[in-house]
């Protein structure tokens, strides 16, 4: 037999371990949320040159724009001395790029999809890595004087990315047009615009 003061001690625990068990379950599905990781995105560095230039290029890149790259964070090592400016997490990847264009010598980064552009910009105002580009056009300018270099043009844009989630747009009612007769070929039968579709460009 239960007496009135054991029972209210019973209600008293098994509150509390009501309590307990929604605070269990609440930090349970808190741990199991998925979190949303930053968007990476493969980035191409890309420089344009003539193909008369292309391995001294690449030879000079090597050795004077990477010790740049993985001084501020971007090369295949990370350094521990970051640029405050540039994005820490852009790593040269190991996939393989684009076919060769040969007036074009690009690599390949991995880098947060937000970053490229503003990573794009704050190297064209990092000091070292334009006094670099200097020295290199005026290297290629000498090894090849009927072909100087007017410039070394570059830019970082993304290569390849994930598609978003996008959104859903409700379509309109639309406009009902009678078709033509079309053309036969074979067991084709093509519509145009002069079936009365509409032209997509």
């Amino acid at each position: 037999m239960i007496t009135g003061g054991s029972a209210d001690g019973l209600c008293a625990i098994d509150s509390r371990c009501r309590q307990a068990l929604c605070a269990g379950v609440a930090l349970l599905l808190l741990l199991a949320a998925p979190l949303k990781a930053e968007e990476q995105a493969l980035a191409r560095l890309t420089f344009w040159l003539s193909p008369a230039h292309m391995s001294d290029f690449e030879a000079a890149y090597e050795d004077q724009l990477v010790p740049i790259l993985q001084r501020l964070g971007l090369g295949p090592r990370l350094s521990p001395r970051l640029s405050p400016r540039l994005s820490p997490s852009l790593i040269e990847s190991t996939r393989l790029g684009p076919a060769p264009v040969d007036s074009a010598f690009s690599r390949l980064f991995e880098i947060p999809a937000a970053e490229v552009a503003r990573t794009d910009s704050a190297l064209r105002t990092h000091a070292a890595w334009r006094s670099a580009l200097s020295v290199i056009r005026a290297s290629l300018a000498e090894s090849r004087p009927s072909t100087p270099p007017a410039s070394l043009r570059f830019n970082l844009t993304i290569y390849s990315t994930t598609a978003g989630a996008g959104h859903l747009v409700p379509a309109g009612p639309g406009t009902a047009v009678a078709a033509g007769p079309g053309s036969r070929r074979g067991p084709w039968l093509t519509f145009d615009i002069s079936d009365g579709l509409v032209s997509g460009h």
